[in-house]
C-alpha cells in the first residue's frame, strides 16, 4: 500500500478527484476473485531448495532464491569446514552446469562460438555421466536432478520423460523431485504433450511458464478444450479465474468512447466481451449439471461473481449462496465466501441479521488476511511473507469497505432523505465516510510505528479518510463527530465505530478548522476552545504557526521559514503557548464587531486594512494558510464550501484604497495589486508555440495595477522600495 508524507497534512490532494489512472491512491477495485494466489512468481520447490543452501550455510535471514548464486564461494568453505567431500564433489559438479547455462544463455552479452559451444555440450556430457554414476544416498535426488538438467541443456526431452516415468518419479518426495517434475513438465510440453505439462506447472504453481505457454487458452474456447480433456485439470483452476478477472478488468477500462484494449494487454491481463461472458455462465451450468468436475464450487462462484459484474444480482446472489455450499478446495470455499460478501451488499432483500453478519464477515477477513488460509496443504508455496506475499484478503476487505458498502450506506442516505427520514439519512452518510475511517484504522495495524498517538496526529492528515473528512461541510464533520462517539444497538455500526480513531482534539479541531475556513469565526471559536496545547505543538502546521504572523501584511513581507529539516524533529514541532486558531477567531470577531459599528473614515478604513491582512493571510495563498488548510499546494484555490478570503480582503481594501491618509491608500493600492485571483494577463501561446501575453483589461487586478501606477505618478513622494523595485509594475506600464 503507498503511503505518503504530506507537509502540512492534507496538501494538494483535497483539490482533485482520484481515478484509476492517475491517483495516488488506489482505487481499491481489486480482482474479487482468487482461487489461487495470483501474485505467485515462483513454485514452491524454488523456495524450499533456496531454504536448504542458506540452512547448510548457517544462514537464518529471510529466503532469497538467489542465495546460491551470491553465496557459492561460501557454500563451498562451508563445506571445507565441514569437510564434506560428497558435498564438494556435488558442488564442483552444479557450478560447472551453472557455468556452462550461463555460456549458452541467447542473452548473455558475449555470445559463445562454435568451438565454445562444442566444448560445452562435452562438459555436459560429463556432468550427465558423473550424475549416472553416482551411486551413493545423500545427494541421490540432487544429482538425479542435475541428469535431467543436463539432459535438458542437450534437448534430451524424451530421455527426460523416460528417466522420470522410470527412476526419477519414484525417489521420495522432496524439492528436488519437485524440480525435475517441472523438468519433465518441460519435456512434455517440447514433445507435443501440452495439456499434461500445462496441468503439472499449474499444479506446481509454476505462473512464469503457465502465463506464456497458456496464453491461447485464456478464452472460452481454451476453457472449454481443456475441460473436454480432463474435467479436472488444474489448469482450469488458473483458466476460471482468469477468464473471470478478465471480465472485470474490461468492464473496469471501458469509457463511454471504446475500449481501451491496448491498456488492459499492457497489464497483462485480455478482453473479454459480454457475449463471451454470458457464454461462459451457460457452460458453466452444463459443467455444473454433468457432475464430473470435484470443484463445483469453483464454477458456481463464477457465475455468480459474472452476474454480479454485468449487474444481474438476484442471479448473483441465488448463485453464490449455492456457491459457499458446494465441494470444492478450502481456497475455492474461501473465495465463494468472500464474493458472497461482495454481492450482499447489492441485495436489497437482507434480513434484520445483516448487521451482525457483516461483523461475522469481517472478523473472518481479518484472520484471513494474518494468513490463517495458508495453512491449507498444497494452496500455498512454503515462502517468505516478504518475497511473495499474498494479499488478497486484505484487498476483499478493501474493495469490500471502500467502493461496495460506501456505495451501499451512500443509497440508503439518499433514499432517507427523499423520504424526509432526516437522521437516518445523516447517520447512513456518516456510516459511509466511517467505512474510510475503519479501514484506514486497520490498514495501520501493518505499521506498528503508526500507532502511537503522536505519529496519527502529525500523518493522519495525508490519508485517504482525512481526504474523505475534508470533503464534508463542517456540520457533516460535527454531524459524523457525534455519531462516531454515540452509542449503537446496530451491532456493525458498533463494530465500525469502535474501530475508529476518535480523538476529540483531532475532530474538534478540524471542525473547528472546517468553520474558520466558512468564515464562521464564532462556531470555529467554540470548537477550537478545548483542543489542548499538546495536540496543537504535535501537528506538523505548528512549525509554520509558531514561526508566521497574520498581522503582517503578506505583500509587504513573505514571512520564510527554513523547513528543510522539519522532518527530523524529534517531539512537538513548535511551542506554541495559545492555539492561533482559537486566537485568530476571538481577533475576528472583535475586529469585525468593531469595522461594524465604525462610521465612515480612517478609523473604519484602517479597521478595513487590518481586516484585509488577516483574511489574505489565512486563505490558501497566505504566509497563513495554517489557519485554514492542513497544507499548501501552489496550485491551491478557494473550494467548495469555503469563504474565498482572498476575495473579501479584496473588498476590505477596496474601502481602504479610499482613505485620504495617503500611505494608507498606498498600501491598499499595493496590495490590491499584488493579489491575484483575477489576473492582469494570460499567456497564450502562437502556432508556432512562442509565448504571447494576452492582457485582461476587465481583470480585478489590471484596474488595481492600473490605479496604482496612477498613484505613484501622482504621489512619488509616498512610494517606497516596494514601487521603485517593482519589475512588474514596469512590465505593465510598458503594455500601456
Amino acid at each position: 500500500m503507498k503511503r505518503f508524507l504530506i507537509i502540512g497534512v492534507i496538501a494538494a490532494a483535497f483539490s482533485t478527484h482520484a481515478n484509476a489512472c492517475v491517483a495516488e491512491y488506489s482505487d481499491h477495485n481489486y480482482y474479487m476473485f482468487s482461487v489461487f494466489n495470483r501474485d505467485l512468481t515462483s513454485p514452491a520447490y524454488l523456495y524450499d531448495i533456496a531454504s536448504y543452501w542458506q540452512k547448510y550455510a548457517g544462514n537464518t535471514s529471510s529466503v532469497n532464491l538467489s542465495f546460491y548464486r551470491w553465496n557459492k564461494e561460501n557454500i563451498k568453505k562451508v563445506a571445507q569446514s565441514k569437510k564434506d567431500a560428497g558435498m564438494l564433489s556435488y558442488l564442483r559438479n552444479l557450478n560447472a552446469y551453472l557455468d556452462a547455462c550461463e555460456k549458452l544463455n541467447p542473452n548473455a552479452w558475449n555470445y559463445a562460438s562454435k568451438q565454445e559451444r562444442l566444448q560445452i555440450q562435452q562438459s555436459l556430457t560429463r556432468l550427465n555421466n558423473a550424475a549416472k554414476i553416482y551411486k551413493g544416498t545423500q545427494l541421490k535426488s540432487q544429482y538425479a536432478l542435475l541428469r535431467m538438467r543436463t539432459n535438458m541443456m542437450k534437448g534430451f526431452h524424451q530421455q527426460n520423460i523416460t528417466y522420470w516415468n522410470a527412476i526419477a518419479s519414484r525417489l521420495p518426495k522432496s524439492p528436488w523431485r519437485e524440480a525435475m517434475r517441472n523438468i519433465y513438465a518441460r519435456a512434455l510440453w517440447k514433445t507435443g504433450r501440452h495439456q499434461q505439462a500445462l496441468d503439472i506447472y499449474a499444479e506446481q504453481g509454476d505462473m512464469a511458464s503457465i502465463r506464456v505457454l497458456a496464453r491461447n487458452y485464456r478464452n472460452l474456447a481454451g476453457i472449454q478444450s481443456t475441460y473436454l480433456k480432463n474435467p479436472n485439470s488444474a489448469m482450469l483452476t488458473y483458466l476460471v479465474q482468469d477468464f473471470v478477472n478478465n471480465c472485470q478488468q474490461t468492464i473496469d477500462c471501458r469509457s463511454k468512447e471504446q475500449l481501451n484494449k491496448e491498456w488492459i494487454e499492457e497489464i497483462g491481463a485480455k478482453v473479454i466481451y459480454q457475449k463471451e461472458a454470458l457464454n461462459f455462465i451457460t457452460f458453466a451450468n452444463k459443467v455444473i449439471a454433468e457432475g464430473k468436475t470435484q470443484n463445483p464450487c469453483l464454477w458456481r462462484s463464477a457465475t455468480a461473481m459474472l452476474h454480479y459484474l454485468y449487474g444481474y444480482q438476484r442471479e448473483a446472489w441465488k448463485e453464490i449462496s449455492e456457491a459457499v455450499a458446494l465441494d470444492g478446495t478450502q481456497r475455492m470455499k474461501n473465495n465463494a465466501r468472500a464474493i458472497r460478501l461482495l454481492v450482499s451488499t447489492r441485495n436489497t432483500q437482507v434480513d434484520n441479521d445483516y448487521p451482525q453478519y457483516l461483523v461475522g464477515e469481517f472478523k473472518w477477513l481479518n484472520e484471513m488476511a494474518k494468513g490463517e488460509s495458508q495453512k491449507a496443504k498444497g494452496e500455498y508455496p512454503k515462502k517468505d511473507d516478504f518475497t511473495n506475499p499474498d494479499i488478497h484478503y486484505v484487498e476483499v476487505k478493501e474493495r469490500v469497505a471502500y467502493r461496495a458498502l460506501y456505495n451501499r450506506f451512500k443509497t440508503m442516505a439518499d433514499k432517507a432523505k427523499k423520504e424526509n427520514r432526516q437522521e437516518a439519512g445523516r447517520d447512513y452518510e456518516s456510516m459511509a465516510t466511517a467505512m474510510y475511517g475503519m479501514m484506514d484504522a486497520y490498514m495501520r495495524t501493518f505499521y506498528k510505528e503508526q500507532q502511537d498517538e503522536e505519529y496519527i496526529s502529525r500523518y493522519l492528515y495525508s490519508s485517504e479518510y482525512a481526504i474523505r473528512l475534508d470533503s464534508l461541510s463542517a456540520q457533516q464533520l460535527a454531524d459524523y463527530y457525534r455519531f462516531i462517539t454515540a452509542q449503537h444497538q446496530d451491532a456493525f455500526q458498533q463494530y465500525v465505530c469502535q474501530s475508529l480513531y476518535r480523538n476529540a482534539d483531532f475532530f474538534k479541531d478540524m471542525i473547528g478548522t472546517k468553520y474558520l475556513a466558512k468564515g464562521n469565526f464564532g462556531e470555529a471559536a467554540r470548537w477550537q476552545k478545548d483542543v489542548s496545547l499538546k495536540f496543537i505543538n504535535n501537528q506538523a502546521i505548528s512549525f509554520y504557526a509558531e514561526k508566521r504572523s497574520y498581522t503582517v501584511p503578506y505583500w509587504f513581507n513573505h514571512q520564510k521559514v527554513n523547513d528543510s529539516e522539519m522532518w527530523s524533529i524529534q517531539g512537538s514541532y513548535a511551542h506554541l503557548k495559545e492555539n492561533p486558531k482559537w486566537k485568530f477567531c476571538q481577533e475576528m470577531n472583535q475586529l469585525i464587531s468593531q469595522y461594524n459599528v465604525a462610521r465612515e473614515g480612517e478609523v473604519r478604513e484602517k479597521l478595513a486594512y487590518e481586516l484585509a491582512t488577516r483574511y489574505y493571510q489565512a486563505s490558501c495563498y497566505g504566509d497563513c494558510w495554517y489557519l485554514t488548510h492542513y497544507g499548501k499546494s501552489v496550485a491551491d484555490s478557494a473550494r467548495t464550501g469555503e469563504a474565498d478570503f482572498a476575495a473579501i480582503a479584496q473588498e476590505y481594501l477596496k474601502i481602504s484604497k479610499q482613505s485620504s491618509n495617503l500611505t494608507l491608500r498606498y498600501h491598499s493600492l499595493y496590495a490590491l495589486s499584488s493579489i491575484g485571483i483575477d489576473p492582469w494577463f494570460k499567456i497564450t501561446y502562437d502556432a508556432n508555440w512562442k509565448e504571447q501575453k494576452l492582457l485582461q483589461p476587465q481583470s480585478a487586478q489590471y484596474q488595481a495595477m492600473m490605479e496604482w501606477s496612477q498613484f505613484s505618478h501622482q504621489h512619488p513622494e509616498m512610494v517606497d522600495q516596494y514601487t521603485t523595485r517593482c519589475d512588474v509594475l514596469k512590465q505593465f506600464e510598458k503594455n500601456l
